[in-house]
């Protein structure tokens, strides 16, 4: 049964529906009750890898087709802006003294002492930085998709399975790994590959996390990716020629080099220390994400400009470079592997994108002398700043503003803000109504915790989940008068407003939930009935009369 196709999640998805369909036209509540029994007595499911692996590549291929053909356009628009430079050796291009007359003699033109052997067109950087990003969104996914499903089905693999797990998403990272280092050797601008790599890694994440539903995905982080891609193909345009074969120890001299460097040793050493002194502090401290993502940032760009190098050696320098290559490469796989377990991983993942981005920018500008090649900087500027924006809008979870504003409120006077006044004023209420209770006071107690509510929700103060969990802990306190609240509540929203005019069976469902005349017997709340709630409540008072007589 663990095998791809087995059927075993198909029957049971299809009672599970049957059984919600049941609910919503009115039936009994006994029926959707056989069903479970039912399913309880089918044998415990298994997911396997060899399924875990089918489904996503059946999600990749069902709801990314779209997705992949806009990719391989994209590769081939930017193939074509990103010009090759001529192989030295290669057969494919003429010798500049093809037409010199037939008695001449065609002296061999020797490349310059700056040249080495390139295996790959910079042409080539750009598709391969887009398979790069496929790979990593595939083995980031595959372990959280199996993670996920073991958390839903309450499955505990054994260590062999997680090792195996282990195993396969290590070997996508390592082969993502090798064509992006390929990539960069190539002579293709850094930037722009690291930058096509991230948006090709974001849109492949989002459309397996939507179709494998490990995540939903809001309207912001959907057009955050969306921008983002577009930002990556206008930067295509905009950015620095290929590296064409150029004196790599002069650049290395220079001294804005070398303030350069010394600049990312002294942050990389003073993040280091942090790293340490943060070991014991919470996920969600700044100080220990902020560490984190420098340090791991700063080993990402060296390893980018690193790999772009190696396209420039030759002999012993290049093996020797190859191998301190990957042995920093293993450190940073590593390191990169424990950061989001330490930290939050929904503020650190975004924050270390944007910072290695900024970093390879820089990096191109000031070593490699990117600008030079630039026809127009501004809009270049402007693009990286779009791209950073637009990892900032799709990471739903972070919120710099909103942290700056709390952080200040922890050293200021809680009365200087607006959701601390709400609060107060919450306090002011409940203490009056202890003294002087009265219908007014629960009014104005009302009033006032409904302002805390959505100043702490606009400020990012409260979590939704939070106020869920508030809801929830009240319906267990309150029982029945509370379930007539959130009934009442659900049907003057005006999506289900809506839908109980052109459904009313499902008014039907939603009033069998509850007791008989519980929903007329309420006073009037916040919300302003419409027609599905006035046809609810006078459905739930004829069943009252009935049950009288």
């Amino acid at each position: 049964q663990g095998h791809f196709g087995s059927g075993v999640d198909t029957r049971t998805s299809a009672r599970r529906r049957q059984a919600l369909e049941r609910v919503a036209s009115g039936e009994p509540a006994d029926r959707p009750k056989i069903a479970r029994r039912q399913v309880a007595s089918e044998p415990p499911r298994n997911l396997s890898l060899e399924r875990a692996c089918g489904e996503l590549a059946m999600a990749l291929l069902r709801r990314g087709g779209a997705a992949l053909i806009a990719t391989v356009w994209l590769a081939g628009a930017t193939a074509d802006v990103i010009q090759p430079v001529p192989l030295v050796g290669s057969d494919l291009i003429s010798p500049p003294n093809m037409f010199l007359p037939s008695n001449s003699k065609a002296q061999p033109e020797t490349p310059p002492k700056t040249s080495k052997m390139k295996f790959l067109s910079p042409a080539l950087g750009v598709p391969m930085a887009i398979v790069t990003g496929l790979f990593y969104a595939a083995a980031a996914n595959l372990a959280s998709y199996i993670s996920t499903q073991d958390a839903k089905l309450g499955i505990t693999r054994s260590r062999r399975q997680q090792c195996m797990v282990d195993l396969i998403t290590l070997v996508g990272w390592t082969i993502g790994g090798l064509i992006i280092t390929a990539a960069y050797a190539s002579g293709c601008p850094v930037p722009v590959a690291n930058a096509t790599m991230v948006a090709t890694n974001l849109v492949a994440n989002m459309i397996l996390q939507v179709a494998l539903r490990i995540t939903y995905y809001d309207k912001s982080m959907r057009i955050g990716t969306l921008i983002f891609a577009v930002a990556v193909y206008q930067l295509a345009y905009l950015g620095p020629a290929p590296h064409e074969d150029r004196p790599l120890g002069e650049m290395l001299a220079r001294p804005p080099a070398y303030l350069w460097f010394m600049l990312l040793l002294v942050s990389g050493l003073i993040s280091t220390a942090a790293i340490f002194a943060t070991l014991n502090a919470p996920h969600e401290s700044y100080a220990k994400i902020v560490s984190w993502a420098v340090v791991i940032s700063i080993l990402g760009a060296g390893t980018d400009n690193a790999a772009a190098c190696l396209g420039l050696l030759d002999g012993w320098q290049l093996y020797s470079s190859m191998f301190l290559y990957a042995f920093v490469a293993l450190v940073l796989l590593a390191l990169s592997a424990k950061a989001p377990a330490l930290c939050d991983a929904a503020t650190y993942v975004p924050l270390q994108l944007c910072i290695q981005m900024l970093c390879n920018m820089l990096t191109g500008l000031i070593v490699w002398k990117d600008g030079d090649s630039i026809k127009l900087m501004p809009p270049y500027l402007a693009t990286f700043a779009v791209c950073i924006l637009s990892v900032y809008l799709a990471s739903a979870n972070l919120d710099l503003f909103s942290g700056i504003h709390q952080r200040h409120m922890r050293y200021r006077p809680l009365a200087r803000s607006s959701l601390g006044k709400a609060v107060l004023e919450l306090i002011a209420n409940w203490q009056q109504d202890q003294v002087n209770p009265s219908a007014e006071s629960e009014d104005d107690i009302a009033m006032a915790l409904e302002r805390v509510l959505v100043t702490g929700l606009e400020r990012s103060t409260f979590a939704p989940s939070d106020v869920a969990k508030l809801v929830v802990e009240l319906q267990r306190k309150h029982g029945s008068e509370s379930s007539a609240l959130i009934v009442r509540w659900i049907q003057d929203t005006p999506f289900f407003r809506q839908y109980v005019t052109g459904h009313p069976e499902f008014a039907k469902a939603l009033q069998s939930a509850l007791p008989p005349g519980a929903l007329s017997n309420m006073e009037p709340g916040f919300y302003e009935r419409g027609p599905g709630s006035k046809a609810l409540i006078d459905r739930d008072s004829s069943t009252e009369d009935d049950t009288d007589e």
